[in-house]
């Protein structure tokens, strides 16, 4: 069984990406006539575009009987399943988690964090993640969130 995904937020909303490119642009001359500056202005411009690169650029995710992989400009990386237990389903993505339930995690801040720097947030639509439900419950535990 094999899955094959592509998530590209830019291409399915042409206009908020238009408004986005625009956005910068205007922040770009206020920051160079605020700042007076092209390298501060270059280097804060970069930072920007760096964070928007999941939103400009598609995402692609492979699901199959060994691992997820994810691939966006170029670089990839491979999830094995053995790596994870469960997964919970978000608003905008899917957690894969490296214990069975999160929400039975230890209570010291020192093991929360090592188990959420070892989870995995995979963006998806909501079709997206229906289309991944059949995969995902075959491989690992679900669990509910918690709010």
């Amino acid at each position: 069984m094999k899955l094959e995904l592509k998530f590209h937020p830019a291409a399915d909303k042409p206009g908020k990406a238009l408004a986005m490119a625009f956005f910068l642009a205007f922040m770009s001359g206020l920051m160079f006539c605020v700042l007076n500056s092209v390298l501060v202005v270059g280097l804060l411009l970069a930072l920007m575009i760096y964070n928007l690169i999941p939103f400009f650029f598609p995402t692609y995710y492979t699901l199959d009987d060994k691992c997820v992989t994810v691939s966006r400009l170029g670089k990839k990386r491979v999830y094995a399943w053995d790596g994870y237990r469960s997964f919970t389903v978000e608003n905008n993505g899917v957690v894969l988690w490296t214990v069975p339930d999160i929400h039975q995690a230890q209570e010291t801040g020192r093991e929360k964090m090592a188990v959420l720097r070892s989870s995995v947030f995979l963006l998806m639509t909501p079709q997206m993640i229906e289309q991944a439900g059949g995969i995902l419950r075959s491989k690992l535990a679900e669990t509910t969130k918690k709010d």
